[in-house]
């Protein structure tokens, strides 16, 4: 059997190695959206840039999704759709017994029951993917404590009022966009979980009426993420996010009332990423601060410049690998694919709509006889 593997994480290669020491089944297209990720991938493989290509084009017996929380659903659906047969990591408990209750919607022979039974020995890996966004967090937390520690020991000491109190505002700010970045995400995994199943459209817009149907919700959610925003993008955006689709529709603002489901989706998604842009942000000057003594300038290591902190950051998100940085550091995936205005989503639904209403039409009249079709006209 072919097997693609979407996804090269940690998850993606201990299947690689899994599946090798099966000699029935072969690897032979992986894809990856991370190119430090897509380096480690061994030679002799098709490889793609996203899952959406390789469930499309790859010649495929079997697909595993090995892809963050906000992304498998999606591809598992449109596995499904495209192939015979997908395997998701996150519901990877196949057995006899289930594979002969769903007998009348797909066929799986016996070699691939017992594959599922090797796959399901390595549960370590599996177990890792489905905590990943839950580690992340917690080393998030971790870090954020080591610096306000840092920070509150520090204006302890024997410091001016005004640096004390200007550690004081990035220890608060510091924690504002953590709060909110953990907000975000969480936002974004519940509109996650929602897409690609079935009435998906209704659903998510049932889940945004919830949040920012009421108008005080809405004033406040809006406030909070006008902030996320305006700190995220002072000073620039990292280029991996600077072209990423999701980021683009929130440059597109707030969604109103005519947005279509499509749009309001890829809107959280591109919140949660501009969320841990402002929170890493915020974690750097938190970190610059205390190294600094809480002085506002610094001393460049390397040229012996003076150098405020946005000049750091400004060098730091354009220097090569950052963009690889923040995906590895928090459960964002970046997403260069073509961008899809909410007014051209709009559109494209309505020509589709139109186009299956006409065909429908069509249908109904080529299953009158033709003497009858006049009537109908």
């Amino acid at each position: 059997m072919r097997v693609g593997i979407a996804g090269y994480g940690v998850v993606g290669k201990t299947r690689h190695r899994s599946i090798e020491s099966n000699t029935s089944y072969q690897v032979t297209a992986i894809s990856e959206s991370s190119e430090k990720a897509r380096k480690s991938i061994p030679e002799g493989m098709t490889v793609y840039n996203d899952y959406k290509t390789l469930i499309a084009s790859a010649e495929l017996d079997v697909i595993f999704i090995s892809l963050p929380n906000q992304f498998a659903a999606e591809a598992a659906q449109l596995a499904k759709d495209e192939r015979t047969f997908a395997l998701q990591e996150k519901a990877l408990e196949i057995d006899e017994s289930k594979a002969s209750t769903a007998a009348d919607r797909i066929t799986v022979d016996r070699e691939t029951i017992a594959f599922n039974r090797d796959v399901q020995s390595d549960l370590t890996a599996w177990r890792a993917q489905q905590g990943e966004d839950k580690d992340a967090d917690r080393l998030l937390k971790e870090e954020e404590m080591r610096l306000t520690d840092a920070a509150q020991r520090l204006a302890k000491s024997e410091l001016g009022a005004r640096d004390r109190a200007r550690i004081a505002e990035v220890e608060q700010e510091a924690e504002t966009q953590f709060k909110l970045y953990q907000k975000s995400t969480n936002l974004a995994d519940q509109f996650a979980t929602i897409e690609g199943t079935e009435g998906s459209a209704g659903k998510i817009m049932a889940k945004w009426r919830s949040i920012a149907g009421q108008q005080d919700k809405r004033d406040l959610l809006l406030a909070e993420f006008t902030g996320v925003v305006n700190a995220a993008a002072l000073g620039g955006l990292p280029p991996g996010a600077a072209s990423d689709k999701d980021i683009k529709m929130v440059q597109e603002g707030f969604p109103d009332n005519t947005y279509p489901p499509e749009a309001i989706a890829s809107y959280m998604r591109g919140m949660a990423k501009m969320s841990a842009l402002a929170a890493e942000k915020e974690k750097q000057r938190m970190e610059f601060m205390v190294q600094n003594q809480g002085i506002g300038v610094g001393i460049d290591s390397t040229t012996g410049d003076t150098v405020t902190f946005m000049d750091l950051w400004e060098n730091k998100i354009k220097s090569e690998g950052f963009a690889d940085y923040m995906q590895e550091k928090y459960p964002i995936n970046w997403d260069n694919s073509a961008f899809v205005s909410p007014r051209a989503i709009i559109i494209q639904n309505a020509a589709q709509a139109e186009a299956l209403r006409l065909s429908k039409q069509q249908e109904q009249r080529e299953s009158v006889p033709p003497v009858m079709r006049g009537s109908l006209l």
